[in-house]
């Protein structure tokens, strides 16, 4: 809502000073605008019941050899054609509160035209930010991603979304292993 010519001024006192000052009255135009950005997605056809396994895992181009998740950034009034955004994932131990080191991930990207349209697919690398849970007799973690941008000259945060990590499988005998890079 827009608030048109609010009157504005300000007073000038202290408890022991009897005559307090006044500043002219003026007025101003008021924008309230309320930013919520939507939250980064896990979609369910790559994340069944909201957990990242090995058949989650993608090339991030095809024919290339890094291999990781895609996360969906979705379109919004806010997310323009020539806006720079931030995006953070962190990788943390099963309980979701203890990162696990080096498993932090930060890109800046500039919207292009399409990402607009659609929104925007951020590739999170399996051996960085996945591999890293799964260390025996400990087989998941979870991962958070958060992306913020500029609204009116002001950061704007989306609330984090989260995704379980369990980045093993079968490795023929009694025990599990890692994933399986190229996936079959």
């Amino acid at each position: 809502p827009v608030m048109e010519d609010l009157p504005i001024y300000y007073t000038l006192t202290h408890q022991d000073f009897a005559n307090p000052q006044e500043s002219n009255r003026t007025t101003i135009d008021v924008l309230v605008e309320v930013v919520d950005l939507p939250e980064p997605d896990f979609p369910a056809a790559d994340f069944p019941n909201n957990i990242a396994n090995c058949s989650s895992l993608k090339r991030k181009v095809a024919g290339g050899t890094e291999w990781g998740i895609f996360v969906h950034i979705p379109a919004s009034n806010y997310l323009l054609k020539d806006v720079d955004v931030e995006l953070e994932w962190q990788t943390y131990e099963f309980d979701g509160i203890t990162p696990i080191d080096g498993t932090d991930h930060e890109e800046t990207l500039t919207v292009s035209a399409e990402q607009q349209a659609n929104g925007i697919n951020w590739f999170v690398p399996y051996d960085k930010c996945l591999k890293p849970t799964y260390r025996p007799p400990i087989s998941g973690g979870k991962g958070t991603v958060q992306y913020s941008l500029d609204v009116r000259g002001a950061p704007v945060s989306s609330d984090p979304s989260s995704v379980y990590v369990a980045v093993f499988e079968s490795d023929g005998g009694p025990g599990n292993d890692h994933c399986v890079i190229p996936r079959p």
